[in-house]
């Protein structure tokens, strides 16, 4: 009994946490915008990495190893992309760039992928989680950069539970939309991707025209 209500306990710290950190969210004018593409982000890719079996399974007569050998060369590619790849544009363009174009390119190549073939798919991958690989690091060093050294810890933990956030939405709206429809995985995914990039464009076009 005492285990139990010690991990409930912990269950309704962790929420109200959470929720406080949202609201801090919500308050800080200087970030909205950083923090809503974080947002944004977090929950396209969601989308499209929890959902894009089900093409891959309908459209493409995928079967589990296919899908699990799917999964594996993403793993594989992203952490090549992100340890290795992306070095040499990190030290030429500003995060702004690069976070803009991994949105970018990364939801148009999410976007059309309806229209790449299974034999291709295992290198279409790849091309998609080089794109993404720029934006997590990027947008983290956005956040930080954005504020004061005194309460970049604070911002990081807001930025991680926007992150958190995201991640919990986003499986509210699958269901036998998805089911019925497997594309959407995919448009949805690819479009938010690309709605983020035009916020961040928006948002920070004239820091973007000082810093290229």
């Amino acid at each position: 009994m005492m285990v139990l209500h010690s991990m409930e306990g912990k269950k309704k710290i962790s929420l109200k946490m959470g929720l406080e950190q949202l609201s801090k969210a919500i308050r800080f004018k200087g970030l909205r915008t950083l923090l809503f593409s974080a947002f944004l982000h977090n929950f396209a890719w969601t989308f499209f990495f929890e959902f894009v079996p089900i093409h891959l399974i309908k459209n493409l007569s995928y079967g589990p190893k296919e899908v699990g050998i799917f999964f594996a060369i993403f793993a594989a590619s992203y952490a090549i992309s992100a340890g290795i790849l992306i070095r040499p544009f990190v030290s030429r363009f500003t995060p702004y760039m690069l976070c803009l174009g991994g949105n970018l390119f990364g939801g148009l190549a999410i976007f059309f992928m309806p229209s790449i073939g299974a034999d291709m798919m295992w290198i279409y991958i790849c091309i998609i989680s080089f794109f993404i690989a720029f934006v997590t690091p990027t947008l983290t060093t956005l956040v930080s950069n954005s504020v004061s050294n005194q309460i970049q810890g604070e911002v990081l933990g807001i930025l991680s539970a926007v992150n958190a956030f995201a991640l919990i939405t986003s499986p509210l709206f699958s269901g036998a939309i998805i089911g019925n429809y497997p594309l959407l995985s995919m448009i949805v995914g690819g479009s938010l991707l690309v709605l983020t990039a035009l916020i961040l464009l928006v948002g920070f076009r004239n820091k973007l025209l000082r810093q290229s």
